[in-house]
């Protein structure tokens, strides 16, 4: 049998996770519908999303962010950062890699600007794929060693930069 702390926290998860997905989905559908239309310059809007949509509920219940953590020095901060810089590239390789393999796709992908002029039209496309991640990867690299300590440790724009960076490497 529930005690009625439990059901009320119950009650109170339910209400903030429709509130929640009240304003996920149809904010998440207009910049969907935006970037269908041609303009992918809204996926900036779409990936916010989120965190808009956490925002709304938070406020809305009158959470606040007192039980959110972004101290990210620990080694539990570590092991995150870890995995949300590897997971998506990981769940990439599995999709596109899947698209790939059963001929969905072709694979051809076209070398980030910094490399083009060097790479010829001749070589394989794994060549230049490999070529992409690591000028795509000496690019992060870099820019996170000249951060300031207290920027790179924070590691946001570090991320920021290495999403943009990757996000030159087009496979199709």
């Amino acid at each position: 049998m529930l005690h009625a702390a439990d059901s009320n926290i119950r009650l109170r998860a339910r209400r903030g996770l429709t509130i929640y997905f009240a304003v996920l989905v149809p904010l998440s559908a207009v910049f969907e519908a935006f970037m269908i239309r041609g303009s992918s310059s809204w996926v900036w809007g779409l990936m916010w999303t989120p965190a808009a949509a956490s925002l709304v509920a938070r406020l809305v219940l009158r959470e606040g962010f007192s039980d959110v953590s972004f101290r990210l020095g620990s080694r539990r901060g570590s092991k995150a950062i870890g995995l949300a810089l590897t997971f998506p590239i990981i769940v990439g390789l599995i999709a596109y890699g899947f698209a790939w393999t059963t001929g969905l796709v072709q694979f051809g992908p076209r070398p980030i600007a910094l490399a083009a002029p060097y790479i010829p039209n001749t070589i394989s496309p794994a060549v230049v794929f490999v070529i992409n991640v690591a000028v795509a990867g000496t690019i992060v690299t870099v820019y996170s060693a000249a951060q300031p300590p207290a920027k790179r440790s924070a590691g946001t724009a570090t991320c920021l930069r290495a999403s943009s960076m990757l996000g030159w490497l087009n496979p199709f």
